[in-house]
């Protein structure tokens, strides 16, 4: 902000941000924040704006620069793009507001040309904090989305750089597209990425993305507990892949939790199928892929954009889309390789929306046969826990935490299959009577009953949690499988009594299958596995 010009004036109540347009600047979109007790509001020398003042504060109003060399394009809810809503004060429809699609400006230099690099290409810097092993997997995800703008005409669109050590500039420079990293205490999540958009046209004009050095530290687990090869690194796909995630968030894509519906159990670990991506979209929250004993494993994590990816890109960027190219673009999605679905339609908790493909952390077009493989290969991982972890002379902080990590997991996956339990399929379509296939579409009852087979035998018959072997190094622990909560006993404690089996039912049939399964220290083991057995039979 410069200190040339300022409005003394008081600023409104709560905090604002404006987007300053200023045409003199090499960039001319500037972005400033205004709070409250800043004491004086400080506008940038030269900038087009207007200052109302009055008794209350002082409004500062932008004067947009009209602009023919960017299109603002309307966005389509079958295909999930971040978008500015405006009013259309010039139609007749009885619905008059809008969306714009939120996307960077891109120009071919070569219009003519099929395939062209643009004459501003869109550049994300790597902060110099990113540590050095990690940066080619940085830069890869960065650039990995060069291969979806090629369905949209150009040619390295899309431009990964390394802050030198010695820049002048800071990371937090608007002007600059930063993946940075950060080491939060208690992160929420790995990384996300915010971008900001012209609110009358959709341009996006800044971005940043912020990853967590956790994120880092969870790769170096995966290698621990999967192996890897120079060819096959759980770490490498998983930086790729969260940065691509992060990435695509700034090029304007929403979340697609459907798109892990494409590959069956066994063809999603068949690399001459899948390719470099097993799923539709890197805009998903995948879980780790992991082979069965006996199987090649196949990718770790996608390291390119999926069917989806591709797809999206092409419907955004491609210049100049005309009525009948973008009809024809968005006549696709039917089709498996291009369903959309997003956190607003996202199957959570029972009762919170109703398609069971919309799931967060699932894998394959069949969960129930992937999930009853990989319950398999997570007991058997929670068996080996003790021998990679229990080291003389360290602690057992590693193990608990991958032993609790693994715990959790499993109860995501039988999340995933209880919730095709009463399911309903919803498709986004628009009316068209030549489209065979309905709104709304039930699970099949033979899948549903192949679901609930599959928590009696995996989640509800005896000892299916853990071996007493195991639960000696985890002692007092309560492992709540499908919430991923634990808490502490103390030493010669009881198995609940019987109003806490009740209230363990509640939960239990709440989700039709979403118990609370505990077990105590070994000398109780026992009791516990009879009163478990009691509850198994009852139901």
């Amino acid at each position: 902000v410069h200190h040339h010009q300022i409005d003394n004036n008081l600023v409104l109540e709560g905090d604002r941000t404006f987007t300053l347009l200023n045409p003199l600047w090499d960039e001319p979109h500037h972005i400033i924040h205004l709070h409250r007790f800043m004491g004086a509001l400080q506008i940038p020398i030269g900038t087009f704006h207007r200052s109302i003042s009055g008794e209350n504060g002082s409004i500062v109003i932008n004067q947009a620069i009209r602009d023919d060399k960017f299109e603002p394009r309307v966005a389509d809810q079958r295909i999930g793009y971040f978008s500015e809503k405006v009013t259309d004060l010039s139609t007749y429809d009885s619905n008059n507001a809008r969306d714009l699609m939120n996307r960077w400006r891109l120009i071919k230099k070569d219009p003519e040309a099929e395939l062209s690099e643009p004459v501003k290409p869109i550049v994300y810097w790597v902060e110099n904090s990113t540590p050095e092993e990690i940066r080619p997997f940085v830069v890869k995800g960065i650039e990995g989305w060069n291969k979806a703008f090629e369905r949209a005409g150009f040619k390295n669109a899309v431009v990964a750089k390394i802050q030198p050590d010695d820049a002048e500039w800071d990371a937090g420079d608007v002007k600059y597209n930063v993946v940075r990293w950060a080491s939060t205490p208690s992160p929420r999540y790995s990384g996300y990425g915010p971008s900001v958009a012209n609110p009358r046209t959709g341009e996006i004009i800044a971005a940043d993305i912020v990853q967590e050095f956790n994120a880092i530290k969870r790769g170096y687990t995966y290698r621990k507990l999967w192996g890897y090869s120079k060819d096959n690194d759980p770490l490498e796909q998983w930086i790729v892949s969260l940065t691509m995630h992060e990435v695509g968030h700034t090029l304007g894509l929403r979340h697609n939790f459907k798109s892990s519906w494409i590959y069956d159990a066994e063809e999603i670990h068949d690399v001459s199928i899948t390719g470099d991506n097993h799923i539709g979209s890197v805009m998903d929250y995948d879980p780790i892929n992991l082979a069965p004993e006996g199987v090649t494993q196949g990718n770790y994590f996608p390291s390119v954009p999926g069917s989806y990816d591709m797809w999206a890109i092409e419907f955004g960027y491609t210049p100049n889309l005309s009525e009948q190219e973008r009809e024809n673009i968005l006549s696709k999605s039917s089709q498996p390789e291009y369903i959309f679905g997003t956190d607003g339609d996202a199957m959570s908790s029972p009762g919170v929306n109703i398609d069971p493909r919309n799931v967060r952390y699932d894998m394959s077009s069949d969960p129930i046969s992937y999930t009853s493989d990989r319950i398999n290969i997570l007991d058997a991982k929670i068996a080996e826990l003790p021998s990679i972890f229990l080291i003389d002379g360290e602690t057992s902080s590693e193990f608990r935490s991958a032993f609790y990590s693994l715990t959790r997991e499993k109860g995501r996956f039988f999340d995933g299959v209880v919730k095709l339990i009463g399911g309903v399929y919803s498709n986004r379509i628009i009316n068209d009577s030549n489209i065979d296939i309905s709104p709304f579409e039930a699970v099949s009852y033979e899948d549903q009953k192949k679901a609930m087979n599959l928590i009696v035998e995996k989640l509800l018959s005896n000892m299916a949690v853990a071996k007493p072997t195991i639960m000696t190094a985890v002692p007092f622990a309560a492992i709540c499988l499908m919430t991923g909560r634990t808490r502490s006993t103390t030493a010669g404690a009881k198995p609940s009594d019987s109003s806490s089996i009740i209230k363990t039912l509640g939960a239990l049939w709440s989700a039709i299958a979403n118990p609370s399964i505990c077990c105590w220290p070994p000398d109780n083991l026992a009791a516990c596995s009879f009163q478990r057995s009691r509850i198994s039979g009852k139901s």
